[in-house]
């Protein structure tokens, strides 16, 4: 499932499953977080989701 790595990068999928104490409303939001790496450190994170 994951990390997908491919030289510099690599991705994460996150499924973030929260719910609201306002309104008791449960929402499920798939994401995927692909990181770009230089010198060993994350210099760049973009992330990718359905609206």
């Amino acid at each position: 499932m994951g990390p997908h790595v491919n030289r510099e990068q690599f991705t994460v999928r996150f499924v973030i499953d929260q719910t609201f104490r306002d309104t008791g409303h449960r929402h499920t939001r798939n994401e995927i977080v692909l990181y770009t790496v230089k010198e060993g450190k994350i210099v760049e994170e973009r992330f990718f989701y359905a609206a």
